[in-house]
């Protein structure tokens, strides 16, 4: 593998056992200047078979040394987890002492607070880095990619800020922790940011940003059945978030985010808990639909558990919840203003389907959905609300198990609805054709409760 010519990581992935007869060279030039050797996919350990390694500066994931050159103790190396036969530096926490705007890569790094910062202190994915009130840090900046360990800035009460530049990406293998003084920012290319941060490895991990906007597309790439937790509200703004193994669990806290994006054929599992997830995409943005279930659902553990799902964006743009078939506790048309289409793939079924839009969207169905429990979409005179099909002339069904009073206002089209609860859909509203078991009255039950017929 070539060394990293700059300050990064210069990476090589393996997806089968390698035998070298000579000698396989990993190395890098420096502590910042990183050869990275991981496996794929995640939690899948790979074996490199050789008499001799040169892997000085280099990091591992799910690695096996093997032959005449294991176990190898190469300098300044990173565990980034699921390695075997490499003997790595042990973990130290350092700290950060220097002032001004300051790049990771610079000379900041010390053993102590407020310490006399040093080269080789570098830190490694085992370490932990501290930022305190001793560090007269005013910008640092994550430049260049690197496996990071944990980052813990919950002792900082004085104003600082954490910058991203474009293009980085940095996989965590630790927690990571914000601070009440600390002001994130990140830069963008061409409107879109493209920095982020991949929470990775078979280490649990916890995100707690005690109330700091952290706008970076995240992603989620650990070890299977290995979880990464939130401990406060996460707020990544006009970003996406994005599970491709292990295990993401809300922990009941609240999550904002552009979109919400489950993708890859892996291992991997989602606990909502009882928070709000507010996803503000506009349909647009990334080429993403707002949420978005891939891959294997076979492979995929889904806890709705009693979280709200709100699509929260005013814009008039069509919108895409790709829901694969799973049941969800409650779906929200979110954002008051924005004449839009929100289309629902996959044969969803709701504990609630709601609505708090205030001007006339259309919710249009491109398969027949499962069991609704709840129908709490209703729009106003001069804002009908649209529910149809996506093939014209072709009905799209669902079983309603609640017969729910006060919806007005709908024009409904190829829609049909399964069970002996009906679907009344109010006086005001306008018969498309081609319904079935859709009654153009009011509810003759005042509050939401079964009604046997």
């Amino acid at each position: 593998m070539t060394a990293s010519s700059g300050a990064g990581i210069n990476s090589l992935n393996l997806g089968e056992n390698q035998t070298v007869n000579g000698t396989f060279t990993c190395a890098g030039t420096s502590v910042t200047a990183r050869g990275f050797v991981n496996a794929s996919p995640v939690g899948t350990a790979r074996t490199i078979t050789a008499a001799v390694i040169s892997a000085d500066y280099c990091d591992f994931r799910d690695i096996t040394i093997a032959g005449a050159a294991s176990p190898i103790s190469p300098t300044s190396a990173g565990d980034c987890t699921g390695n075997t036969g490499i003997t790595f530096p042990a973990a130290k926490t350092v700290y950060w002492n220097l002032s001004g705007t300051q790049n990771i890569t610079a000379n900041g790094w010390a053993t102590s607070s407020g310490g006399t910062p040093n080269t080789n202190n570098f830190p490694l994915a085992q370490d932990t880095c501290i930022f305190d009130d001793t560090g007269a840090v005013d910008t640092f900046r994550f430049s260049n990619p690197f496996n990071v360990g944990t980052f813990d800035f919950s002792a900082r009460t004085n104003a600082a800020t954490i910058a991203f530049t474009a293009s980085d990406l940095f996989n965590v293998y630790g927690n990571f922790t914000l601070g009440s003084g600390i002001t994130v920012t990140a830069q963008v290319d061409g409107g879109a940011l493209v920095a982020g941060i991949n929470y990775c490895g078979g280490n649990s991990q916890s995100i707690n940003t005690n109330g700091v906007a952290f706008p970076f597309r995240t992603s989620i790439e650990k070890t299977p059945s290995i979880e990464l937790s939130l401990n406060s509200a996460f707020d990544i703004g006009a970003q996406f978030l994005r599970l491709v193994s292990g295990t993401f669990n809300a922990n009941n806290y609240n999550v904002s985010a552009f979109s919400f994006e489950n993708d890859s054929q892996l291992q991997r599992q989602l606990t909502m808990g009882s928070g709000t997830w507010t996803l503000n995409g506009n349909g647009v943005n990334y080429g993403r639909n707002v949420w978005d279930i891939k891959g294997s659902t076979g492979n995929f553990t889904f806890n709705k558990d009693t979280a709200n799902i709100i699509l929260s964006s005013t814009s008039t743009n069509a919108r895409t919840f790709a829901g694969s078939g799973l049941t969800y506790n409650k779906l929200t048309i979110g954002g008051a203003t924005g004449v839009s289409i929100l289309t629902v793939t996959g044969a969803n079924s709701f504990t609630e389907l709601a609505s708090t839009k205030t001007v006339a969207h259309t919710i249009r169905f491109s398969v027949n959905q499962g069991t609704f429990g709840t129908w709490s979409v209703t729009g106003t005179s001069g804002n009908l609300v649209t529910v149809d099909s996506s093939s014209s002339g072709t009905r799209r069904t669902f079983t309603l198990t609640n017969v729910t009073s006060g919806i007005d206002y709908l024009s409904v089209k190829d829609i049909g609805e399964l069970s002996n609860n009906k679907f009344y859909v109010g006086a005001n509203s306008t018969d498309g054709g081609n319904n079935s078991n859709v009654y153009f009255t009011a509810s003759p039950v005042t509050s939401n409760y079964f009604l046997m017929f």
